[in-house]
């Protein structure tokens, strides 16, 4: 009797250190479960603020892209205003030259007889002053007097 009752003791004790074993066994799984649940939730957040960032930096980028874009057609339009408004300057003060040479001319002729026996020095045509003297228009539109030109 001695000897079934040890073994019934022996029995028991590998029964209930079994049980131990698979319960702590239940528990360490139920652990690892947890904490692979927690990992798994951390790695979702570091994502989604990675995530974030990164549209927020594409998005102040394009941003800045924008601006930069608009700076510079801006820029073009102010240059291209800028361009007519030479332009248109740059004509008048011709327009205004013309007209001085021509009447410049205008009162050169009128003022003095055409010689047509004698040309200037590139073909131009040659008056009479009311004193006498012989002169041509220049390019400048200014008299130039043909005594004047033996002389140089």
């Amino acid at each position: 009797m001695k000897k079934i009752t040890s073994l019934l003791l022996a029995l028991s004790m590998i029964i209930a250190f079994g049980a131990t074993q698979a319960q702590s066994k239940k528990s360490h799984v139920k652990k690892a479960k947890t904490e692979m649940t927690q990992k798994k939730d951390q790695v979702k957040k570091e994502a989604k603020k990675e995530s974030k960032k990164a549209s927020e930096k594409v998005a102040k980028t394009e941003k800045k892209t924008s601006e930069k874009a608009a700076k510079a057609e801006k820029h073009g339009k102010e240059m291209k205003a800028e361009a007519k408004k030479d332009a248109s300057t740059a004509e008048a003060k011709a327009s205004d030259k013309a007209e001085r040479v021509s009447k410049k001319a205008k009162n050169a002729t009128e003022a003095g007889q055409v010689d047509n026996s004698t040309k200037g020095p590139h073909g131009e045509k040659v008056y009479t002053g009311p004193r006498g003297g012989k002169y041509f228009i220049n390019k400048n539109g200014k008299k130039e007097y043909l005594s004047s030109l033996k002389k140089h």
